[in-house]
């Protein structure tokens, strides 16, 4: 169990580290009238846990880089707490259609990504 936990965290604080790096990046490029760079890390994060998930069903990824990547990296890295707390800072703020708009999109693309990249991860195998 102790192993397990400490790869865990060590995926966690991979994952975090990459979430600031990816966020800053999108967001020096895109700007802040959105927050693209959440929207660029769920997308992502969505699209790896398909692939990985989907690579371990079918065995070509073994189960036990779940703990790892999963529950780690992707909880680090993953950030819908945020997209929760922006989207009403968005209706705060009296941006409703924007609110809408980026929920909607945000919702759908991820489950498309997570579609896709179960496809990619079974197709492995």
């Amino acid at each position: 169990m102790m192993r397990e936990l400490l790869w865990v965290a060590f995926g966690g604080a991979f994952g975090a580290v990459t979430r600031v790096l990816v966020g800053t990046a999108v967001t020096e490029r895109l700007g802040v009238l959105l927050p693209y760079g959440t929207f660029v890390i769920n997308a992502t994060g969505c699209l790896l846990i398909g692939v990985i998930m989907g690579g371990i069903q079918t065995q070509v990824l073994p189960a036990g880089l779940r703990p790892a990547l999963v529950v780690g990296f992707l909880g680090g890295y993953t950030t819908f707490s945020a997209f929760g707390f922006e989207t009403l800072v968005l209706l705060e703020e009296g941006h409703l259609l924007l609110a809408v708009v980026y929920v909607l999109a945000s919702v759908l693309v991820g489950l498309g990504a997570v579609a896709l990249g179960l496809w990619m991860g079974r197709a492995l195998g």
